[in-house]
């Protein structure tokens, strides 16, 4: 048995990860970019999960949410319009 988890909930993740990673390495680059496609991809279909996952973040985990989601503006295009409004009110939550 494998467990999967929530898209949501694995884009919230790959943005936190990115930030706690080494910065020497590739990785936060690949989990940034792998955040946005999944980010841009739900929103569409499923507008209220990536906020719903967002909200479930520890507090303690949401200052690297939130450099994140600053770090996302070379990953997620500014056409995600709807992502980008979505990703702001996460922001201004926390």
């Amino acid at each position: 048995m494998v467990r999967v988890p929530v898209p949501e909930r694995f884009a919230i993740h790959k943005l936190i990860v990115s930030q706690l990673r080494h910065k020497s390495s590739s990785k936060p680059e690949k989990d940034l970019r792998e955040a946005a496609i999944l980010i841009e991809a739900l929103v569409e279909r499923y507008p209220g999960a990536i906020k719903d996952a967002a909200s479930a973040v520890p507090k303690s985990a949401a200052r690297h949410l939130a450099r994140a989601i600053k770090a996302l503006e070379q990953h997620l295009p500014a056409t995600a319009t709807l992502a980008w409004d979505i990703l702001q009110t996460i922001t201004m939550a926390g």
